[in-house]
């Protein structure tokens, strides 16, 4: 309060009742600030921007809303049961996958992981951590001389204090090094990755179906009743978001069909064990779509490890530099 930050002083104040700064009353919702908080939340970062998920969540429900309000309401589609069911299921599948992206652990490198396996792998990483320090320590000699020269180490994290497996990459929203790291999605509110890649993808499989089916029955309603400005309103704000959906779809595709991940794809040219002893790009991990696709949707160990199992692990991270 001394040094005038009063933003820093609002927050306290928040924190200060126990609730996070998200204890909304009914007076907040009139005050700008508290609005633009359960927005966005109560930092700047990333992380804390909330616009992206329930502007996706409203944008779900208004199509939700308005399929039983009105077209299920009126019996002028009662011989459209097929088309109903298609919709209706593509709709539920797209907002289950939707809460899996969102809610589930991307695949974050932590010793305390509710994952045993992931807390095993930290563990792990921690260990080789310290000893590729030790091991930069014996390079130098005290008088500041090099002691060892063309030694290689294998890509450290100095946040998370563990050695990177390979295919993996410190996210700077979720703070913490994730597996098969594909990138962080504000809309669903969660980095996506080795263990929720897969309902990321069909989230935007079953958006993509839905919105088809959705419009596909708003024309069919409004040719047989004619024209209705909520429901042709709507149709046509669903119908901007069908080619980003489509294009978000075929882009994820093709990184499956070349077993890529969107980190990878953006930073082709940074990864050397997507390269061969000659520069030139060579993918060890492409076993052709079938294999990628279950390797997608069912990752394991050898899904970022070429060798695979823990008797080549060393050697794996040791020989792909980043």
């Amino acid at each position: 309060m001394k040094k005038k930050k009063m933003n820093v002083v609002a927050v306290l104040k928040d924190m200060e009742g126990g609730n996070g700064g998200w204890g909304v009353k009914i007076g907040d919702l009139v005050k700008p600030r508290k609005i633009k908080a359960l927005l966005m939340g109560e930092g700047r970062g990333v992380e804390h921007q909330k616009w992206p998920y329930w502007f996706v969540v409203c944008h779900m429900a208004l199509g939700l809303t308005a399929y039983p309000a009105r077209i299920l309401a009126t019996d002028t589609l009662v011989d459209c049961s097929t088309l109903h069911m298609y919709t209706l299921v593509t709709m539920g599948l797209m907002w289950t996958f939707f809460f899996l992206t969102s809610r589930t652990d991307p695949g974050v490198i932590d010793r305390k992981s509710k994952d045993g396996e992931l807390r095993k792998l930290a563990e792990r990483m921690g260990e080789q951590y310290d000893e590729v320090l030790e091991g930069l320590g014996r390079e130098t000699t005290n008088d500041g001389q090099v002691a060892m020269a063309g030694v290689k180490h294998p890509p450290l994290c100095h946040t998370c204090h563990i050695v990177k497996p390979t295919r993996s990459k410190h996210c700077r929203v979720k703070r913490k090094c994730t597996l098969i790291f594909d990138h962080y999605c504000p809309f669903v509110s969660n980095g996506v990755g080795m263990c929720n890649y897969k309902y990321f993808f069909l989230y935007i499989l079953f958006h993509c179906l839905s919105q088809v089916g959705f419009m596909v029955t708003v024309f069919k309603y409004l040719g047989r009743n004619g024209w209705d400005w909520f429901m042709g309103t709507v149709g046509l704000y669903v119908c901007l978001f069908v080619l980003p959906g489509l294009m978000m779809l075929s882009y994820h595709t093709q990184l499956i069909h070349k077993n890529l991940t969107t980190n990878e794809h953006s930073n082709l040219f940074r990864y050397k064990y997507l390269h061969d002893g000659n520069g030139r790009y060579r993918n060890p991990f492409d076993q052709g779509f079938m294999a990628n696709l279950y390797d997608r949707m069912m990752p394991s160990v050898t899904s970022y490890q070429v060798g695979g199992g823990r008797e080549g692990e060393k050697d794996e991270l040791l020989g792909n530099i980043v």
